[in-house]
Parts: structure tokens; sequence; C-alpha cells
């Protein structure tokens, strides 16, 4: 990987003038992070707004209206602000509370990761029991672990099951195994 003096020195001098800690940006990170955010409809970006507390509205620039994470509907949360590329910029995990899936214990997670212009593109959504990001991030786009807690096969009790999600640059998507689908909550 190549990156010019000039884009060195000016990295350099900016994180000295902000303090950061950041690396210099990598290929693998913020270039290919924004690569996506350029290509993706605006639709397909989000916005968010902090409301009260952790209650947050995220939706699509200038489409609050009939947006499922709106804060009309005050259900969506912040759970963390993790950087999930190493880019120096805080890319979101939000819980939305208002879906129902009858008796299994889970709700809608969405994992957002942040563009250059402030606006964010979804990087996971699906329904679980629990989502859980690393409390130290040692790699870029690090393994996520998700929990299911499902009814068992004959209705009498539950089981759990965890999701190991990794990151496929490809789509730009956090998967699970294959035939792991992340929308339905129990299969």
């Amino acid at each position: 990987m190549h990156f010019s003096l000039s884009t060195i020195i000016f990295s350099s001098c900016f994180c000295f003038a902000t303090s950061c800690s950041a690396a210099l940006p990598t290929k693998d990170s913020s270039d290919s992070l924004q690569a996506h955010c350029e290509s993706a409809p605006i639709d397909e970006h989000i916005v968010l707004r902090m409301i009260k507390g952790k209650q947050i509205s995220a939706c699509p620039p200038d489409a609050e209206e009939g947006c499922p994470y709106s804060a009309n509907h005050g259900q969506t949360y912040l759970v963390a602000t993790p950087d999930l590329n190493q880019d120096g910029r805080a890319d979101a995990v939000i819980r939305y509370l208002g879906s129902s899936y009858g008796d299994t214990d889970a709700v809608d997670y969405l994992v957002l990761a942040q563009c250059r212009d402030g606006t964010y593109i979804r990087a996971l959504e699906g329904a679980f029991s629990d989502l859980r990001v690393p409390d130290s991030i040692v790699k870029i786009w690090p393994d996520l672990t998700a929990k299911r807690v499902c009814p068992t096969p004959d209705n009498t009790g539950s089981a759990a099951t965890e999701l190991s999600l990794h990151f496929d640059p490809e789509s730009f998507k956090y998967l699970s195994a294959p035939n792991g689908y992340l929308d339905s909550p129990c299969n």
C-alpha cells in the first residue's frame, strides 16, 4: 500500500494539531468505506439525531416521515459508538424496540458505519436477543457476537444460540455462517 509523502505529512500534522491517536488511513478501512458511502444511494444513508438520553432518530436524510427508526415512535436507542474500522469516526450500534416477534425474546439491532460527510450506512440489520461488540477493537471490522433465545421445537422451553458475525468487504455487511438469516430471530 502506498501513500504520497504529502498525504503522510498532512495526516501527521492533522493528528498532531488535533491530538488524535488514530493510525494513518488504510485502504481497507477508510478508503473502502468512503467508496461504499459515495456509491450508495442517498436513501440508504442514515442521519442520527440525539433526542433525549440515549433515545435517537435514525432515518434517511429528510425522510423522518414513515421511517420506522424515527424519534416519533420513541423506540430507537443508541447502544454503543465503537470505531469498527479504526478510521477515527464513531460508528453506531442501535437497538429498535418496536418490532414484535411473538414469544421470541428479540429486538432489531443495526450497526451503522459513519461516512466522511457524517451520515451512516448499514453494516448490519438483524433480530437478536443481544449483540456484542468487542470492548477493545484490535482489528479492523472485528467479529461481532449475537445471541438469540428461541423456543424449543416442542415449545416447552427455550434455547440460546450464539452467532459469530463476520464483516464481508464485498457486500460491506456483517454476515453469519451460510444460510444464517439475520432478519428473522429464530431461523
